[in-house]
Protein backbone atom coordinates (compact mmCIF):
# COMPACT_ATOMS: atom_id res chain seq x y z
CA UNK A 1 0.00 0.00 0.00
CA UNK A 2 1.50 3.31 -1.07
CA UNK A 3 0.92 6.46 1.25
CA UNK A 4 -0.17 9.38 -0.93
CA UNK A 5 0.80 13.10 -0.39
CA UNK A 6 -1.31 16.01 -2.07
CA UNK A 7 1.93 15.94 -4.67
CA UNK A 8 1.73 12.23 -5.86
CA UNK A 9 -1.63 12.98 -6.85
CA UNK A 10 -0.40 14.11 -10.09
CA UNK A 11 1.20 11.04 -11.10
CA UNK A 12 -1.75 8.96 -10.71
CA UNK A 13 -4.50 11.36 -11.69
CA UNK A 14 -3.12 13.22 -14.78
CA UNK A 15 -3.08 16.71 -14.61
CA UNK A 16 -5.39 17.70 -17.34
CA UNK A 17 -7.94 14.92 -16.32
CA UNK A 18 -11.36 16.17 -14.74
CA UNK A 19 -11.76 13.59 -12.30
CA UNK A 20 -15.66 12.35 -11.20
CA UNK A 21 -16.40 10.28 -8.13
CA UNK A 22 -19.46 8.09 -8.41
CA UNK A 23 -21.34 7.32 -5.29
CA UNK A 24 -24.53 5.56 -4.74
CA UNK A 25 -26.12 8.05 -2.32
CA UNK A 26 -25.34 11.38 -0.18
CA UNK A 27 -23.15 11.10 2.82
CA UNK A 28 -21.10 7.82 0.86
CA UNK A 29 -18.49 10.40 -0.35
CA UNK A 30 -18.17 12.08 3.33
CA UNK A 31 -17.18 7.86 4.44
CA UNK A 32 -14.82 6.91 1.76
CA UNK A 33 -12.49 10.16 0.07
CA UNK A 34 -13.82 13.63 0.74
CA UNK A 35 -10.54 14.99 1.99
CA UNK A 36 -9.21 13.44 -1.19
CA UNK A 37 -11.45 15.25 -2.73
CA UNK A 38 -10.73 18.46 -1.02
CA UNK A 39 -6.41 17.91 -1.77
CA UNK A 40 -7.34 17.60 -5.37
CA UNK A 41 -9.24 20.73 -5.25
CA UNK A 42 -7.28 22.38 -3.83
CA UNK A 43 -4.52 21.83 -6.35
CA UNK A 44 -7.02 23.67 -9.06
CA UNK A 45 -8.22 19.69 -10.31
CA UNK A 46 -11.75 19.98 -11.38
CA UNK A 47 -13.79 17.42 -9.38
CA UNK A 48 -17.06 16.00 -9.54
CA UNK A 49 -19.51 14.58 -7.18
CA UNK A 50 -22.09 11.97 -9.71
CA UNK A 51 -24.58 10.33 -7.50
CA UNK A 52 -26.28 7.18 -8.79
CA UNK A 53 -29.01 6.40 -6.29
CA UNK A 54 -30.36 9.71 -5.11
CA UNK A 55 -33.20 11.42 -7.51
CA UNK A 56 -35.78 12.70 -5.79
CA UNK A 57 -38.88 10.75 -5.07
CA UNK A 58 -42.15 13.28 -4.89
CA UNK A 59 -43.64 10.10 -2.21
CA UNK A 60 -40.90 10.84 0.30
CA UNK A 61 -39.70 14.74 1.59
CA UNK A 62 -36.26 12.59 2.33
CA UNK A 63 -35.33 12.20 -0.71
CA UNK A 64 -35.35 16.01 -1.46
CA UNK A 65 -33.59 16.95 1.94
CA UNK A 66 -30.67 14.01 1.07
CA UNK A 67 -30.18 16.36 -2.02
CA UNK A 68 -30.06 19.34 -0.28
CA UNK A 69 -28.07 17.95 1.95
CA UNK A 70 -25.47 16.68 -0.57
CA UNK A 71 -25.28 20.26 -2.41
CA UNK A 72 -24.61 21.99 0.96
CA UNK A 73 -21.07 19.54 1.22
CA UNK A 74 -20.47 20.14 -1.93
CA UNK A 75 -20.39 23.63 -1.49
CA UNK A 76 -18.40 23.66 1.68
CA UNK A 77 -16.04 21.21 0.10
CA UNK A 78 -15.92 23.55 -3.38
CA UNK A 79 -16.97 20.38 -5.68
CA UNK A 80 -16.83 21.79 -9.09
CA UNK A 81 -20.34 20.27 -9.44
CA UNK A 82 -22.36 18.06 -7.68
CA UNK A 83 -25.42 16.30 -9.88
CA UNK A 84 -27.97 13.15 -9.55
CA UNK A 85 -28.53 10.68 -12.19
CA UNK A 86 -32.21 10.04 -12.69
CA UNK A 87 -32.20 6.90 -9.98
CA UNK A 88 -33.82 6.13 -6.99
CA UNK A 89 -33.12 4.35 -4.22
CA UNK A 90 -33.28 1.15 -3.83
CA UNK A 91 -35.56 1.54 -0.76
CA UNK A 92 -38.19 3.24 -3.17
CA UNK A 93 -40.21 -0.04 -4.91
CA UNK A 94 -40.54 1.63 -8.34
CA UNK A 95 -38.92 0.68 -11.74
CA UNK A 96 -37.12 3.71 -11.33
CA UNK A 97 -34.89 2.22 -8.45
CA UNK A 98 -31.17 1.55 -8.96
CA UNK A 99 -31.44 -2.14 -7.75
CA UNK A 100 -34.20 -3.00 -10.74
CA UNK A 101 -32.65 -0.90 -13.66
CA UNK A 102 -31.15 -2.54 -16.27
CA UNK A 103 -27.30 -2.06 -15.89
CA UNK A 104 -27.27 -0.44 -19.80
CA UNK A 105 -29.87 2.28 -18.91
CA UNK A 106 -28.11 3.25 -16.41
CA UNK A 107 -24.82 3.98 -17.93
CA UNK A 108 -26.94 6.19 -20.19
CA UNK A 109 -28.55 8.43 -17.49
CA UNK A 110 -24.78 8.52 -16.26
CA UNK A 111 -23.82 9.55 -20.37
CA UNK A 112 -26.46 11.94 -20.26
CA UNK A 113 -25.15 13.22 -17.29
CA UNK A 114 -21.56 14.04 -18.23
CA UNK A 115 -23.02 15.26 -21.58
CA UNK A 116 -25.14 18.30 -19.54
CA UNK A 117 -21.80 18.77 -17.05
CA UNK A 118 -19.63 19.18 -20.38
CA UNK A 119 -17.08 16.08 -19.38
CA UNK A 120 -15.25 14.55 -22.27
CA UNK A 121 -13.12 11.27 -21.88
CA UNK A 122 -10.39 11.40 -21.16
CA UNK A 123 -10.68 11.86 -17.56
CA UNK A 124 -10.37 9.48 -14.21
CA UNK A 125 -13.47 7.86 -12.53
CA UNK A 126 -13.18 6.85 -8.54
CA UNK A 127 -16.45 4.17 -8.13
CA UNK A 128 -16.46 1.41 -5.65
CA UNK A 129 -14.79 -2.12 -4.78
CA UNK A 130 -17.33 -4.95 -5.19
CA UNK A 131 -18.42 -5.05 -1.23
CA UNK A 132 -17.86 -2.06 0.08
CA UNK A 133 -19.39 -0.99 3.64
CA UNK A 134 -21.75 -3.28 3.67
CA UNK A 135 -22.84 -4.70 0.86
CA UNK A 136 -26.11 -2.63 0.27
CA UNK A 137 -27.78 -3.23 -3.57
CA UNK A 138 -26.93 0.29 -4.60
CA UNK A 139 -23.29 0.01 -3.73
CA UNK A 140 -22.73 -2.93 -5.44
CA UNK A 141 -25.00 -1.30 -8.83
CA UNK A 142 -22.63 1.52 -8.64
CA UNK A 143 -19.31 -0.92 -8.87
CA UNK A 144 -20.94 -2.94 -11.50
CA UNK A 145 -22.02 0.02 -13.46
CA UNK A 146 -18.34 2.28 -12.67
CA UNK A 147 -16.48 -1.34 -13.74
CA UNK A 148 -18.68 -1.29 -17.17
CA UNK A 149 -18.17 2.39 -17.86
CA UNK A 150 -14.10 1.88 -18.01
CA UNK A 151 -14.74 -0.88 -19.74
CA UNK A 152 -16.60 0.34 -22.20
CA UNK A 153 -14.20 3.54 -22.72
CA UNK A 154 -13.16 4.28 -25.78
CA UNK A 155 -9.00 4.07 -26.52
CA UNK A 156 -9.07 3.06 -22.87
CA UNK A 157 -9.30 6.68 -21.96
CA UNK A 158 -11.21 6.28 -18.58
CA UNK A 159 -8.46 5.78 -15.47
CA UNK A 160 -10.60 3.58 -13.21
CA UNK A 161 -10.02 3.57 -9.46
CA UNK A 162 -12.20 2.28 -6.64
CA UNK A 163 -12.68 3.82 -3.48
CA UNK A 164 -12.40 1.55 -0.64
CA UNK A 165 -12.16 1.05 3.46
CA UNK A 166 -9.29 -1.41 5.68
CA UNK A 167 -11.44 -4.07 6.36
CA UNK A 168 -8.59 -5.12 9.14
CA UNK A 169 -9.12 -2.28 10.79
CA UNK A 170 -12.78 -2.43 10.96
CA UNK A 171 -12.54 -5.70 12.17
CA UNK A 172 -9.60 -5.51 14.69
CA UNK A 173 -11.47 -2.54 16.34
CA UNK A 174 -14.81 -4.42 16.52
CA UNK A 175 -13.24 -7.42 18.60
CA UNK A 176 -11.63 -4.91 20.55
CA UNK A 177 -14.51 -2.89 21.04
CA UNK A 178 -18.04 -4.55 20.93
CA UNK A 179 -17.57 -5.93 24.81
CA UNK A 180 -16.23 -2.42 25.59
CA UNK A 181 -18.21 0.42 24.34
CA UNK A 182 -22.22 1.66 24.09
CA UNK A 183 -24.23 -0.04 21.29
CA UNK A 184 -24.77 3.88 20.43
CA UNK A 185 -20.87 3.92 19.49
CA UNK A 186 -20.86 0.36 17.34
CA UNK A 187 -21.51 0.08 13.72
CA UNK A 188 -24.98 -2.16 12.74
CA UNK A 189 -22.92 -4.90 11.75
CA UNK A 190 -26.26 -7.22 10.70
CA UNK A 191 -26.04 -4.47 7.64
CA UNK A 192 -22.60 -5.20 6.96
CA UNK A 193 -22.06 -7.42 4.28
CA UNK A 194 -19.49 -10.37 5.67
CA UNK A 195 -16.55 -9.52 3.66
CA UNK A 196 -16.54 -5.91 3.52
CA UNK A 197 -14.22 -3.68 2.00
CA UNK A 198 -10.51 -4.50 1.45
CA UNK A 199 -7.97 -6.78 3.18
CA UNK A 200 -5.03 -3.98 4.01
CA UNK A 201 -2.32 -5.63 2.18
CA UNK A 202 -4.53 -5.52 -1.24
CA UNK A 203 -5.14 -1.96 -0.90
CA UNK A 204 -3.59 0.29 -3.55
CA UNK A 205 -3.33 4.22 -1.93
CA UNK A 206 -3.89 5.40 1.25
CA UNK A 207 -4.24 9.44 2.37
CA UNK A 208 -3.44 10.48 6.01
CA UNK A 209 -5.63 12.75 6.66
CA UNK A 210 -4.45 15.73 9.42
CA UNK A 211 -6.27 16.50 12.59
CA UNK A 212 -7.96 19.09 10.94
CA UNK A 213 -8.97 17.31 8.47
CA UNK A 214 -10.00 14.82 10.57
CA UNK A 215 -12.23 17.74 12.16
CA UNK A 216 -13.88 18.96 9.09
CA UNK A 217 -14.61 15.18 7.64
CA UNK A 218 -16.80 14.80 11.24
CA UNK A 219 -18.32 18.12 9.90
CA UNK A 220 -19.17 17.30 6.64
CA UNK A 221 -20.99 13.72 8.10
CA UNK A 222 -22.70 15.87 10.32
CA UNK A 223 -24.22 17.90 7.59
CA UNK A 224 -26.09 14.65 6.44
CA UNK A 225 -28.74 15.31 9.65
CA UNK A 226 -31.29 12.85 7.53
CA UNK A 227 -28.87 10.04 7.17
CA UNK A 228 -26.82 10.26 10.04
CA UNK A 229 -27.95 10.14 13.64
CA UNK A 230 -25.60 12.24 16.00
CA UNK A 231 -26.73 10.24 18.67
CA UNK A 232 -25.05 6.91 16.51
CA UNK A 233 -22.01 5.65 15.40
CA UNK A 234 -19.95 7.30 13.42
CA UNK A 235 -20.79 10.83 15.39
CA UNK A 236 -20.54 9.32 19.01
CA UNK A 237 -17.20 7.99 18.59
CA UNK A 238 -14.38 9.57 20.72
CA UNK A 239 -11.88 11.65 18.97
CA UNK A 240 -9.55 8.55 19.49
CA UNK A 241 -11.68 5.91 18.07
CA UNK A 242 -12.96 8.75 15.21
CA UNK A 243 -9.14 9.35 14.35
CA UNK A 244 -8.25 5.64 14.09
CA UNK A 245 -11.24 4.71 11.77
CA UNK A 246 -11.06 7.60 9.43
CA UNK A 247 -7.49 8.87 9.67
CA UNK A 248 -6.57 7.01 5.77
CA UNK A 249 -8.70 7.61 2.96
CA UNK A 250 -8.15 4.10 0.55
CA UNK A 251 -8.12 3.74 -3.39
CA UNK A 252 -8.06 0.74 -5.32
CA UNK A 253 -6.38 0.36 -8.56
Amino acid sequence: MELLKVKDFSHIFPIDYPIIFLHAHPDDEAFLNVWIMVSLIKSGRKCYNIFCAAWINLENECSLIRQKEARHAGRCLNMTSVAFLNINDSWFSSNMSCSRMNIQDIELEYNSCLRDLGIKQPYVLVSYDYKWWYGHVDHVKTHEIGKRIAKNAINSDILYFESTINRNLYANWFNVNSCILNSNQLPELRYWSAEFGTQESEISYKYELTDEELKIKKQILSIYKSQINPNLFPLTLSPEDFKLLFWYEYLNT
